[in-house]
């Protein structure tokens, strides 16, 4: 069937006008994003006027934006969309957005209002909340203190405040007298979708220091090319007192197509520190073209023309958190390093980012020093305190760095981070677990292990404290671990190449070298180990076995996995093959508890895990049933997923067919009209 686009028709409401991109809720609470306005081709009525949207869940609507024309047969597309993502409703079938102090005041009760929770004796309606005794008598529930908590959920003496998944859409003339005292504002998940009712809000609720909009989707084209102007319409001066006082901006998920609204943004967030723009597409953040005054500074430097060096983000110069996860970047080089020149970032947040590598920096050439001087130029911010030397290191105050999730293959790309922050001191905060491909079939402690021996810089890694009696542990863990590689590999030149891929080797062994290789034990440097002797206690944490007493051992170094988990046999009397082994070692108190480590390899001694004078080995038990319920567990989960993705594409698919059946008896009976 041929295919045409049928242009938009607004109707004139009798309140406000239908718009598109307006955000919509149908009686159910599910969401929305209006796509069309207008007359639908398939309509029994042709003059009707209909909404099309598309919904958030993809799946709960009927087509893909279009309609067949009932009399030529003819697919007409209103709007395009996923598959089953949308609709056409008549308009009184949708619940629109209202204003801030509407939604606030059906939330926030008046302290003089006459609706209550409670009767006067303060007890619930036996029908809206009731217990039921031992011997079945339902008694009412009593409910104290109501007034007094009304008292102090007032939104008018609130500073704070979160209203979440509401119907706030447009920001009325009355926001300030609902809310006149608030500072902090969570919006999240309502119906915002215009940048000059946020504005509008803003202007209104000027005591603002932090507002998160995530979840709202908001349309681009709404925020105009040259920002918010003053009134009276033809000023000519940008209105930096918009955000005059915003310190925190969170924008997470908010359908955000593209890095240059934010630049958009900057000239109207003076004193901004912290930004989130999480789940948006900001894939553009590399390649777009800038005609800021960095870029024409960076023209006039001779070593511009052939070098690498990206145009850096002008402005944000009070930024110091800033997080782009999830939000299409892929490049290190072309992307990431656009950031390097924020003069007070500290943390930046890079999670569930396509990006394959970390560059390595290097010192700053004369381009790097000129683009920094470009990049904190900045027509609307005042300069930071900072001195000039300082603003010139790219990246030289990031202290934490977020890489979960990421694709880095690479251990390369972590060793480099200590050329990264701190004035050039490194990393301090780090997070890397998830999917990454190089720590793939790795457990979260051993990461742990690999991530502080790597890095001396760090100070916390995935949300937890390095204390100083575990970084000694990790760091001699770390180290035996390479030479545990070292000695399964046989060529000469492998072993040379594994060596060089671990940069603190050398600092690692001038420091731990007597306590881990001992004298004159060579390359690998493991002889010396088979003379040392450790006390350990051992403690079985099996059901069959728990209530034993640990036992107290001296045992070898050279003692080799296999052969402790046949002492704990005899011990405690378990299968060797059904056995799981770790150990905490001996701190102090005051430091906390160690990092437990695995014991996974049966044939490497216990001196290359690290295991110190009297630590604590705990046996522990492998569960075949439960590793099978588990295995049959995932495996049921998966066809329930298989099955019900299936009969979704199924019902798809008949509705369709269903659809062009219709279509087809409409065309068959206009044709026999026609004859």
């Amino acid at each position: 069937m041929a295919t045409t686009l049928l242009a938009d028709a607004t109707p004139r409401g009798t309140q406000r006008d239908w718009r598109v991109s307006e955000r919509v809720r149908d009686e159910h609470g599910n969401a929305a994003t209006v796509r069309y306005i207008g007359k639908v081709a398939s309509a029994k009525d042709a003059n009707m006027i209909y909404i099309g949207v598309e919904w958030d869940d993809v799946g709960r609507g009927k087509h893909d934006g279009s309609a067949v024309n009932k009399d030529t047969g003819v697919r007409v597309y209103h709007f395009r969309c996923a598959e089953g993502a949308g609709s056409f409703l008549k308009p009184k079938k949708l619940r629109r957005g209202e204003t801030f102090s509407t939604v606030l005041k059906r939330r926030y009760v008046a302290l003089d209002s006459a609706q209550r929770l409670v009767d006067e004796d303060n007890r619930f309606d036996m029908d809206v909340c009731s217990v039921q005794t031992s011997k079945g008598r339902q008694l009412p529930v009593e409910f104290h203190g109501e007034l007094k908590i009304r008292k102090q959920q007032q939104a008018e003496d609130l500073d704070r405040m979160t209203v979440r998944d509401e119907m706030i859409a447009l920001a009325g003339d009355d926001a300030l007298d609902a809310a006149p005292s608030l500072a902090s504002l969570d919006m999240q998940g309502n119906l915002l979708s215009d940048w000059t009712e946020i504005a509008a809000l803003a202007k209104q609720l000027t005591s603002l220091t932090d507002l998160r909009l995530s979840g709202n989707w908001l349309d681009d084209a709404t925020l105009p090319p040259e920002g918010f102007l003053l009134d009276p319409p033809d000023a000519r001066t940008p209105q930096l007192s918009i955000f005059p006082n915003l310190k925190v901006l969170v924008l997470n998920k908010c359908g955000i197509k593209s890095w240059s609204l934010m630049v958009r943004l900057e000239p109207f967030l003076p004193l901004l520190e912290q930004l989130s723009v999480a789940s948006n597409d900001l894939s553009d953040i590399g390649p777009m073209q800038d005609t800021t005054a960095a870029v024409t500074q960076l023209e006039s430097i001779p070593e511009a023309a052939s070098s690498s060096v990206p145009v850096p983000v002008v402005g944000f110069l009070r930024l110091r958190h800033l997080d782009l996860s999830n939000a299409n970047i892929t490049s290190w080089t072309s992307q990431v390093m656009r950031l390097a020149w924020l003069p007070r970032l500290e943390q930046l947040h890079l999670n569930d980012n396509d990006i394959t590598q970390v560059q390595a920096l290097e010192p700053s050439s004369p381009l790097e020093a000129a683009a920094a001087a470009a990049s904190t130029t900045s027509p609307s911010s005042s300069s930071p305190s900072s001195s000039s030397s300082s603003m010139m290191m790219p990246f030289n105050e990031l202290t934490t760095l977020s890489l979960s999730g990421s694709l880095l293959d690479s251990w390369r790309s972590v060793d480099v981070l200590e050329t990264y922050g701190a004035r050039r001191g490194g990393v301090k905060v780090l997070r890397f677990a998830g999917t990454i491909p190089v720590i793939k079939g790795l457990r979260a402690s051993e990461v742990r292990v690999i991530l502080i021996g790597r890095l001396a810089s760090l100070d916390m890694v995935n949300g937890s404290i390095i204390r100083a009696p575990e970084r000694v542990e990790a760091e001699k863990s770390y180290l035996r671990r390479i030479f545990r590689d070292a000695a399964r590999v046989k060529e000469p030149r492998a072993v040379e190449a594994l060596l060089k891929g671990h940069p603190r080797l050398n600092a690692l062994k001038a420091t731990y070298g007597g306590a881990v290789t001992g004298s004159g034990s060579g390359a690998v440097g493991t002889r010396s180990l088979a003379l040392e002797m450790v006390t350990v206690t051992l403690r079985s944490m099996s059901v069959a076995s728990i209530e034993k007493p640990p036992v107290t051992k001296q045992l070898p170094l050279s003692l080799s996995v296999k052969r402790l988990k046949q002492m704990c046999k005899n011990l405690f009397g378990l299968d060797p093959a059904l056995q799981v082994l770790y150990f905490e070692a001996a701190v102090d108190k005051t430091e906390g508890p160690s990092l437990p480590m695995s014991l996974d390899d049966d044939d490497s001694t216990l001196g290359l895990f690290g295991l110190s004078n009297h630590a604590i080995v705990f046996m522990n038990e492998v569960d075949p049933h439960r590793e099978e319920l588990a295995r049959e567990t995932l495996q049921r989960t998966q066809l329930l997923r298989e099955e019900a993705e299936e009969r979704r594409l199924g019902d798809l698919m008949a509705a369709r067919e269903t659809e062009r059946e219709a279509e087809l008896t409409a065309l068959s009976g206009s044709v026999q009209n026609n004859e």
